[in-house]
């Protein structure tokens, strides 16, 4: 995963502990720091409910919304 160049401009990661920045290898952290075009990641640190929609309300993000605003509304 180290040598990907991954494109998209967000990704999001529906799966408990991708996020967890303080693991040695945590997903996340190969997808925004690398050489790729990727700007933000939306990852879970913890165990989550995985019932819970983590695309809801991205058109929010092509209307022009900030990232931060649509994390706040899931």
């Amino acid at each position: 995963m180290a040598k990907l160049e991954p494109s998209p401009r967000v990704t999001i990661f529906n799966a408990c502990y991708n996020g967890s920045f303080h693991e040695p290898g945590y997903v996340a952290g190969y997808h925004i720091f690398n050489d790729g075009r990727t700007v933000v990641t939306q990852g879970n640190t913890v165990n989550v409910l995985q019932d819970k929609w983590a695309e809801q309300l991205i058109g929010l993000l092509y209307m022009g919304a900030r990232i931060g605003f649509w994390c706040a509304c899931l």
